[in-house]
């Protein structure tokens, strides 16, 4: 176990107002940490910690200041690829590589279970509605189920060959909801087993997915440069919402608390946020840093990874002009943007 505080590079004239997305005028900046590696998957832990997945073999935890504290897993070719936080209080990752799913508890303990299909490339992991995990099996083309105690099943995917990737999650509908990649395909998984197909459009090529109210699920597509909502109720298309640089590829979305998504750009090297039918991006400091995963912090700020330079950035969400934002600002502004009547 390794364990360093990181000096954090602030972007200092990086404060840039999200304008243009109805009533919301939130200025913000990017702070990042250096943590080395290729950090990949991100998510909260409920240790108040975000926890992330090092491709070259470690699993990470960084504290909302920037402490860092990394764990080697059996082998730096198993791949560690993404986290998230499980029902009995640790973090479950899937090694891609190393064709395990992992369970690290918050003192760094790490266990690992086999995946009984060989070779089977698990990648994206979720704690499911039934006190299990899910994955995906992205050369396997199935959904893997596994219980705490270590227990697997899993479920082929209709369509061959149809990969499914690296996001899955837990649906509106208490459903599992996955993309396919190559099969430009979501799907949906009971916690049967029973799996649903639904095609995009042509071109669109799913990657990151996110669950929506009331009956929606949101999906980053890397081709189309969109982001993509499906109707839970009928798997139908409700429509895209173009992202404004053009082949930034979003990859990773996620819902934060008060109904806004984030996502990742990890060609046009931004992070993106859509509320309603709109979109605003800010710009990572690092050039081509490959953003990719993204997880909201306990902090309330958006976390995210930079797979291609070895840092964890965290948009800081700061108070807007007095009188012009939400009540629902989580962080203070900075002393260079004092507020002069009341903070909301």
């Amino acid at each position: 176990m390794l364990s360093r505080i990181d000096p954090c590079f602030r972007a200092a004239a990086l404060l840039t107002p999200l304008l243009g997305i109805g009533s919301a005028m939130v200025a913000q900046s990017i702070t990042e940490f250096t943590v080395g590696g290729q950090p990949r998957g991100i998510a909260a832990g409920p240790d108040g910690n975000l926890w992330f997945a090092d491709e070259t073999g470690n699993i990470g935890r960084i504290t909302t200041q920037g402490g860092l504290t990394e764990f080697p897993v059996s082998g730096s070719q198993t791949r560690p690829y993404f986290i998230a936080a499980g029902p009995d209080g640790a973090m479950w990752f899937t090694e891609t590589t190393g064709n395990r799913i992992g369970r690290i508890t918050m003192a760094g303990a790490i266990t690992e279970f086999a995946v009984p299909t060989a070779s089977s490339r698990p990648t994206g992991i979720v704690s499911g509605p039934d006190g299990a995990l899910w994955f995906t099996e992205q050369d396997g083309n199935k959904i893997g189920r596994v219980t705490t105690a270590g227990v697997f099943a899993e479920y082929p995917v209709p369509t061959p060959a149809s990969e499914p990737g690296e996001s899955i999650v837990t649906g509106p509908d208490g459903a599992l909801w996955f993309n396919e990649e190559a099969a430009n395909k979501v799907g949906r998984i009971t916690t049967d087993g029973v799996i649903t197909e639904y095609a995009l459009e042509a071109g669109a090529t799913p990657a990151g997915i996110a669950s929506g109210p009331p009956d929606t699920i949101w999906v980053t597509e890397e081709d189309a440069n969109a982001i993509g909502r499906l109707d839970t109720t009928s798997g139908n298309e409700i429509g895209d919402v173009p992202v404004p640089t053009p082949g930034a590829r979003p990859t990773g979305i996620v819902r934060d608390a008060d109904g806004d998504f984030w996502f990742t750009e990890r060609q046009g090297n931004k992070i993106g946020r859509v509320e309603s039918n709109a979109i605003a991006e800010v710009a990572v400091p690092t050039p081509f840093a490959a953003p990719r995963g993204i997880a909201v912090g306990p902090d309330g700020n958006v976390w995210f990874t930079e797979n291609s330079v070895g840092k964890v950035g965290r948009v800081d969400l700061v108070a807007p002009p007095c009188g012009t934002g939400r009540g629902h600002v989580r962080a203070l502004p900075p002393a260079s943007l004092p507020c002069t009547t009341s903070r909301t």
